[in-house]
């Protein structure tokens, strides 16, 4: 692959890359692998760009819906710049996009991370991109959880549990499963809601986040959607490497208020009904996903060097998670659930 990267790269048009000179590549690395996407680094002219390839064939234009959310955002440097799409497969077999390459290192591999400092930073960097006014290419995006909390849990069934059900139907899981959405639909308050809509990255946890001399960036916008500002950051809370304690969550709010005029209080009751809602959902694609790449319906590159062990862990995770908030009952602790997934 590295070699036909580089023959790619070396016969394109220079302003394709936004260089001068005729394109020279000095290297090609491959990077570690998102949950859908095969990473390149690649050295050309003294310049450092992403080949980022998608790895899931049943999902049409995602490459070309992350190269237009990241040109929706280049007034705003908070993300990589896009540069190239090809959707040919003419060269390779699948579509991809050429991005810029933002230095430095993911979150997780710096000192300060789990620190006050990281909550302080987090809150401001979320404040920075929620504070983006949806105008212009932005409405267009795909809009996602603007419904009541009743509607929000329901519409897990359409995301996740119809195609579950149809690779676990008559398995214990299933029915753990099953039984752990009632429960959660029951509980959810049924209340008015008016959505406070916001820009979402989709997929905001540690290693999309890189840090560069102190200053925090995001990577990765494949997700890149319209949602609720509740609902987003409630994702963060429950599913940013270990859930938020509320001495965390108080340090990240703290500095995203500063930048954000919201009703405070109202916002904080609205995160506390979401985060069970928002940690079943995560439960649900890991255990979606790992059937995917159990079952390759992935692309065989990304099947071929993906950790599934890494995926059981992940579900693993998850599922005790679920246990902890009590949407999963405490009679099944002892289930394994990797176990049941094999």
């Amino acid at each position: 692959m590295n070699k036909e990267i580089e023959k790619y790269f070396e016969k394109l048009n220079p302003k394709k890359l936004g260089l001068r000179n005729k394109v020279k590549v000095n290297s090609v690395s491959k990077l570690g692998m998102g949950a859908s996407n095969l990473n390149y680094l690649v050295k050309a002219n003294n310049k450092s760009f992403i080949f980022r390839m998608n790895m899931e064939p049943d999902k049409k234009n995602k490459s070309r819906k992350e190269f237009d959310a990241l040109k929706s955002l280049e007034p705003y440097d908070i993300s990589p710049k896009a540069w190239t799409l090809d959707e040919s497969k003419k060269y390779f077999d699948s579509e991809f996009i050429i991005i810029s390459y933002i230095h430095g290192k993911t979150l997780n591999n710096i000192s300060e991370y789990y620190k006050p400092k990281m909550f302080h930073k987090l809150g401001k960097l979320c404040g920075e991109l929620h504070g983006i006014k949806i105008d212009g290419g932005l409405k267009k995006l795909k809009k996602e959880f603007l419904c009541g909390y009743k509607e929000q849990v329901f519409m897990l069934k359409k995301y996740y549990l119809n195609d579950l059900g149809k690779k676990l139907g008559g398995k214990k899981l299933m029915k753990i499963i099953d039984e752990s959405f009632s429960n959660l639909h029951s509980k959810t308050p049924f209340k008015k809601y008016v959505p406070d809509i916001v820009l979402d990255q989709g997929d905001f946890h540690e290693e999309n986040i890189v840090v560069n001399r102190g200053e925090y960036r995001l990577i990765d916008f494949e997700d890149l959607k319209i949602t609720d500002r509740a609902t987003s950051l409630a994702n963060i809370f429950s599913d940013f490497g270990k859930p938020f304690k509320e001495d965390q969550k108080k340090l990240f709010l703290d500095e995203y208020f500063k930048n954000i005029d919201v009703d405070e209080e109202d916002l904080i009751e609205r995160i506390n009904i979401r985060i069970p809602i928002e940690t079943f959902s995560v439960f649900l694609w890991s255990v979606w996903h790992l059937l995917r790449v159990r079952d390759k319906e992935l692309h065989s590159a990304f099947i071929e060097k993906n950790d599934i062990k890494g995926d059981m862990k992940y579900v693993n995770t998850m599922f005790k998670r679920c246990l902890k908030f009590g949407i999963i009952d405490k009679k099944y602790k002892d289930f394994d659930v990797v176990r049941a997934l094999r």
